[in-house]
């Protein structure tokens, strides 16, 4: 029983690893348009700012 269990844990984990593996590709183009879009608000808030 142990055993199963020890191998369905080790399967999410795989399981869990090319998911993340899958999202980070996925998002890598997202998150660079998102810094970017960070960083376009950061200076249009600092050009607002009064001082």
């Amino acid at each position: 029983k142990g055993r199963l269990a020890n191998r369905d844990w080790l399967d999410l984990e795989e399981l869990q690893q090319a998911l993340s593996d899958q999202l980070r590709q996925l998002t890598k183009p997202a998150l660079r348009s998102l810094m970017q879009r960070h960083e376009l608000v950061e200076a249009l808030a600092w050009a607002g700012m009064p001082f």
